[in-house]
């Protein structure tokens, strides 16, 4: 686990001004792993009404039935500072689908760049969902220090 010195914004639920911070933070994750002049047709998707950070950032592309789901949390809510898994909207509809990555993870330099490591792997790369399920693994997994098979 991270150490919480190297935690950015840990006030982010109780103080507007940091909660912003956060969603700049993770825009910019999102801007380097898809340099904006891609980014034609990724809009704003899901909300989060009680600003509670879940999600604090997220981007779909209809078109492309691509998504991008970003929790944040803070050390005392999970063991792991950086979780991920692909996941699936609305797979029962061929109109509303859309296959998105969801990061659930604190806020920091190391977080950031495993972020932008997988947005990348999805989007840019458009690699197959059997390597982003195990590249999500392998980055959950490297959040702990060890790995446990």
């Amino acid at each position: 686990m991270l150490a919480t010195s190297e935690i950015m914004f840990s006030k982010f639920r109780e103080n507007r001004d940091e909660y912003m911070q956060s969603q700049r933070e993770w825009l910019e994750v999102f801007n380097a792993a898809l340099k904006p002049i891609h980014q034609t047709g990724w809009e704003d998707w899901l909300r989060d009404p009680f600003f509670e950070g879940t999600p604090i950032f997220s981007r779909v592309n209809r078109r492309m039935k691509k998504g991008i789901v970003i929790n944040q949390i803070l050390p005392s809510d999970d063991d792991l500072a950086f979780r991920a898994y692909l996941d699936i909207f609305a797979d029962d509809s061929d109109v509303d689908l859309v296959e998105h990555v969801v990061i659930t993870s604190v806020l920091s330099e190391e977080t950031k760049e495993k972020a932008r490591m997988l947005i990348n792997a999805h989007l840019v790369h458009k690699l197959p969902s059997a390597e982003i399920e195990r590249l999500c693994e392998i980055l959950t997994c490297g959040s702990v220090g060890t790995r446990q098979e």
